[in-house]
């Protein structure tokens, strides 16, 4: 799991500056459409 993880934040850091910025969570999320149906956070 912990590597599936490095493996998705390491390709959307286009610039491969150590962060992922605005553009780059939108680009990435473009290319998953199901994304916004699937995405959730448990507080």
């Amino acid at each position: 799991m912990e590597q599936l993880i490095q493996n998705i934040l390491e390709e959307s850091d286009i610039d491969k500056d150590g962060t992922i910025n605005l553009s780059e969570f939108q680009h990435i999320v473009s290319r998953s459409p199901d994304f916004t149906s699937s995405f959730k956070i448990v507080l």
